[in-house]
């Protein structure tokens, strides 16, 4: 049962990166500095805490998906309105740049658990591993434009846009929040990477060029010229049995054919052994100007991953011109024949290091309306002051995040409202500002039942009526026990 949840996950982010839609970039919103989940401690591992004990069920602890794309939604190109089909695709190349890109990822927790340690109260301990699906492509608007409009209104079409990373991962944590004093809370995460599958295809370089001749076959002279550089582990030993010494392409082409069930048993003995190993950490700190005020920040996931084992690296190189055929003279030519002639090939298998995507978060608290009940009870606000202070029901904020891409640097700007309704349920509402969307609304609600704790979150929620609209959408569902 655990395997086949666990074969679900991988496929299901895998699969998801067809869908024309992005991803909200990692930036859960809705869990930062929520202080009655422990999934919070994730974001920042100083974020106040009102447990002393957690559990997260295995496999349901937390699911989270995101998927969209920037610069467009899935209605502006098959929205049923008046706009013609080619008018929709030339809005579409003409609002996209080539910073605009399609990302998802999924994420699936395995093992969560954290408790306060029986020789220092103001020390939690957590620990625990989870899968991640990350897949970004970036547009090449120029590619777009060729298909629209030929190559004789563009005789020179550039191809450097082209960019895609896929990446599916084990990562295993430890964790720490210490609470300093009444004021100040620290905390501090050490990550393990371990990678089981990457395919990078960076630095392309390449044009489509039209030149009109005199002489010759025909009327034109068409050059392409490209260079493309693919950096991959985890591909090879799929077709190890078949690969073709001469063809440096099979990897590649086995790894789409390849049967569902041996590509999951590849991946999962790969979890914990893959080879591929990083290291990094996160660190936050949580300082309390007074009360009922707060400050947070939180880096997270400064660190690498070192990729040594069933390395498959590949650079393409091309340049070849095309004049037609003479049919004074008419032979048989086969095209994709010529075209792998003068594809220069090289392939080695050399180690490399690559840095993981390190994420930014701050953010700002104030809470309000006292309870009255004694912060030693779960229902209600703590601020990390002294156990006999105030409980707040309500609080109001601000969050920033900012996560390092390839190309551009992922953004966004939060304002948010909680409000507990009992002891046990809590919602938080978020207006977010990114490179998405204006006016992106989310909600978290979260449910205690007796000792089990459950919550569900999605944003975007105000293009639900007709989700094809959204740039981006987030759901994220999990259960806990807490004590």
């Amino acid at each position: 049962m655990i395997k086949n949840i666990f074969s679900l996950a991988i496929l299901s982010g895998i699969i998801l990166s067809g869908f024309v839609n992005y991803i909200q970039a990692q930036n859960k919103e809705q869990f930062y500095n929520f202080s009655d989940l422990p999934q919070s401690l994730l974001l920042n591992p100083a974020t106040p805490i009102d447990f002393k004990i957690h559990v997260g069920m295995p496999m349901l602890s937390q699911f989270h998906v995101n998927v969209g794309s920037s610069g467009f939604s899935v209605h502006d190109v098959f929205g049923v309105n008046d706009i013609s089909p080619t008018d929709k695709l030339y809005n579409l190349v003409n609002t996209v740049n080539s910073d605009d890109h399609i990302i998802t990822t999924q994420e699936l927790h395995l093992l969560d658990i954290g408790f306060t340690t029986p020789w220092d109260k103001n020390l939690y301990l957590s620990f625990g591993s989870y899968q991640t699906t990350d897949i970004i492509t970036y547009l090449p608007t120029s590619i777009f434009l060729l298909g629209l409009e030929g190559n004789i209104e563009n005789p020179t079409t550039e191809f450097s846009g082209l960019n895609t990373s896929t990446e599916v991962l084990m990562t295993y944590h430890l964790g720490f929040r210490k609470q300093v004093n009444n004021q100040l809370s620290i905390g501090g995460r050490l990550k393990v990477y371990s990678s089981m599958l990457r395919i990078d295809a960076r630095n392309t370089q390449g044009a489509l060029t039209t030149q009109r001749i005199n002489d010759g076959n025909n009327i034109y002279r068409h050059t392409l010229t490209a260079d493309l550089d693919i950096e991959t582990s985890g591909i090879n030993t799929f077709d190890a049995d078949e690969i073709d010494d001469n063809d440096n392409l099979s990897s590649l082409r086995n790894l789409l054919d390849i049967d569902d069930d041996r590509f999951i048993n590849e991946l999962q003995d790969r979890a914990l052994f893959s080879g591929n190993l990083g290291i990094g950490v996160d660190i936050g700190i949580n300082y309390n100007i007074d009360e009922q005020t707060s400050i947070s920040a939180s880096i997270n996931d400064l660190g690498f991953i070192r990729y040594r084992k069933d390395i498959y690296n590949i650079r393409y190189n091309m340049s070849y011109t095309y004049e037609g055929i003479n049919l004074l003279n008419a032979t048989s030519i086969d095209i994709q024949e010529d075209l792998e002639e003068n594809l220069e090939q090289e392939a080695n298998g050399n180690s490399y290091t690559k840095w993981r995507p390190t994420t930014l978060r701050a953010g700002i608290a104030h809470s309000f309306s006292p309870s009255g009940k004694s912060s030693a009870k779960r229902g209600c606000y703590c601020n990390g002051f002294d156990r006999k202070a105030s409980y707040y029901r309500g609080e109001f904020g601000g969050q920033g995040f900012l996560q390092t891409r390839p190309k551009s640097s992922l953004y966004a700007l939060t304002a948010y409202a909680s409000w507990r309704l009992l002891r046990g349920v809590r919602f938080k509402a978020t207006y977010t500002v990114d490179n998405y969307s204006f006016y992106n609304v989310g909600l978290l609600g979260s449910f205690d039942i007796w000792k089990l704790n459950l919550y569900f979150g999605a944003n975007n929620i105000l293009n639900y009526p007709n989700i094809s609209k959204a740039q981006a959408i987030a759901l994220q569902f999990g259960m806990n026990i807490i004590l």
